[in-house]
């Protein structure tokens, strides 16, 4: 899973990789440039699958979908799903999916 950076006293829904910290302190000299926001992975993720995204005690999930199946249908069942203490892990997560195994099998299929 990838590191992930939340500043406590700024905005909680901007999202910095660590990796990338050191280079956005140099080039912008301000350790809080927001990299990606929480709505944006959301959107990335949608481009490429369904989702349903939920809670159950404490704990995100997230189920992804193919594009053209209904996610309230009760016969459709999910291609990947995880879940995490946090949202924003399980939107990386998703994204790391995405990045891995949608897009090449979506790049196959042309």
């Amino acid at each position: 899973m990838m590191d992930l950076y939340v500043p406590l006293d700024g905005d909680p829904t901007l999202i910095y990789r660590s990796s990338q910290l050191d280079a956005v302190r140099e080039l912008k000299g301000d350790a809080n440039t927001p990299l990606l926001t929480a709505g944006q992975l959301i959107e990335f993720i949608r481009e490429f699958a369904q989702m349903n995204i939920y809670t159950v005690d404490e704990r995100w999930c997230i189920q992804l979908l193919n594009l053209e199946d209904a996610v309230n249908d009760i016969d459709v069942s999910p291609i990947w799903e995880n879940h995490s203490n946090t949202l924003i892990d399980v939107l990386f997560m998703a994204v790391e999916y995405i990045c891995d195994y949608r897009i090449p099998e979506l790049n196959d299929m042309q």
